[in-house]
């Protein structure tokens, strides 16, 4: 009886050493791979940004937390992971009430349409709406809302419509979504206290005087693939001093630029101009500065410094 115990536990002992030995072989053929989850500017509440996953194996996301916005979604799975990953948090906007949509029966986006005529303060656009895809800001939607202050957009509209803005006397600033490509006729026309706007890189056409009479509108920043600038885009821009085209361009409308005393840095040379630049296209007091290049002034600055290393005791002459 005793050699049977005894022999019991000796099978049983090399079995679980088979187990085990089989185990250590079946996990060594396996890769660890990395996992990284970015934020995107929300906060870590708690968990690990980056984790090593077996072949396989699922990583646990992160609990995280920005300031008006829900997380929406991560951009990747982090499940069954079989190579390094990157996993950037998808934030969506606590959208602000009394915002309208419109869609198409069984579409799945929506356009907004409409809204409240009483929004105040600070207005949140989200990139989806009971679950459809907010693409478009249809002509007038934020018409004369005067006391508007600032509008932020999540990626996703493409276009913003016909006067969508104008008349938000108040309004100071934007956050144009970077997947827009069109804004359209007189947008932000009479959008008096709007101080700086910078353009997406995915913008391709500013519409006829879409930013007409913003006579605070002391900077606009051009980025990407801008190809069309109609006619009085920022005629009355009283405010706006100088401005640096893109490259991109290949249409400027009769009056788009009318400020006399605004300085225009154009990076092609006045022979290469397309003939899509309308006669007219900036005023005739305007300082144009063909060929520029934002290097010079950097250039301008290191020859200026290598003068002044030869200056050792800073009176501008010669010490050898």
């Amino acid at each position: 009886m005793k050699q049977k115990i005894k022999l019991g536990i000796i099978f049983g002992v090399e079995f679980i050493a088979v187990i085990v030995i089989l185990l250590l072989v079946f996990f060594a053929g396996k890769k660890t791979y990395t996992v990284t989850f970015d934020l995107n500017g929300g906060t870590l509440l708690s968990g690990d940004l980056v984790q090593s996953i077996v072949q396989g194996g699922n990583a646990t996301p992160p609990v995280a937390a920005k300031d008006g916005c829900y997380l929406h979604s991560w951009s990747a799975s982090y499940k069954q992971v079989t190579k390094d990953l990157v996993i950037r948090a998808v934030w969506e906007y606590e959208t602000t009430e009394g915002i309208e949509y419109e869609s198409a029966p069984e579409s799945n986006y929506c356009v907004i349409s409409g809204c409240f005529k009483d929004l105040y303060g600070d207005v949140y656009i989200g990139a989806y709406h009971d679950g459809k895809k907010v693409l478009g800001i249809k002509e007038g939607a934020f018409e004369n809302c005067g006391s508007i202050k600032n509008i932020y957009m999540l990626d996703g509209i493409i276009s913003i419509g016909k006067g969508a803005f104008s008349g938000c006397t108040s309004l100071e600033s934007i956050a144009l979504p970077g997947t827009l490509t069109n804004i359209g006729e007189s947008a932000f026309y009479g959008c008096e206290g709007l101080v700086s706007v910078t353009l997406p890189e995915t913008l391709e056409k500013i519409g006829t005087g879409a930013f007409i009479g913003c006579t605070s509108l002391s900077e606009v920043i051009f980025n990407g693939n801008l190809l069309s600038i109609d006619k009085g885009a920022f005629e009355g821009c009283v405010s706006l001093k100088e401005i640096t085209l893109p490259e991109s361009l290949v249409s400027i409308g009769y009056g788009a630029f009318d400020q006399a005393d605004i300085v225009i840095n154009i990076p092609i040379d006045e022979a290469d101009k397309p003939v899509g630049w309308s006669h007219g296209w900036c005023a005739e007091g305007a300082v144009l500065n063909w060929g520029y290049e934002p290097e010079d002034e950097n250039s301008d600055s290191e020859n200026s410094d290598s003068e002044n290393s030869d200056d050792s005791d800073g009176t501008g002459k010669d010490t050898d």
